[in-house]
């Protein structure tokens, strides 16, 4: 996803845009660091993690299009 260039900055969904760009960048590097480390546990650590940030980023989806359809409405 990309930051929407023409929200702005006041707005929730520009906010919202950057911080899953954020978390979709340190999701990858995470699965690449995952096949960088030999430790069992670290893999374990960068796997868990990773997986934990995407489904905070699925939270995040639906709180965009409840958002716009909130101000839809109003």
């Amino acid at each position: 996803m990309q930051v929407q260039q023409n929200l702005p900055e006041a707005d929730s969904r520009h906010h919202t845009s950057k911080i899953k760009s954020k978390l979709d960048e340190l999701i990858t590097h995470l699965h690449e660091d995952v096949t960088k480390v030999d430790e069992p546990k670290a893999k374990a650590l960068f796997e868990t993690t990773a997986l934990t940030i995407e489904r905070t980023c699925n939270c995040l989806q639906p709180s965009r299009a409840a958002f716009r359809t909130s101000v839809e409405i109003v």
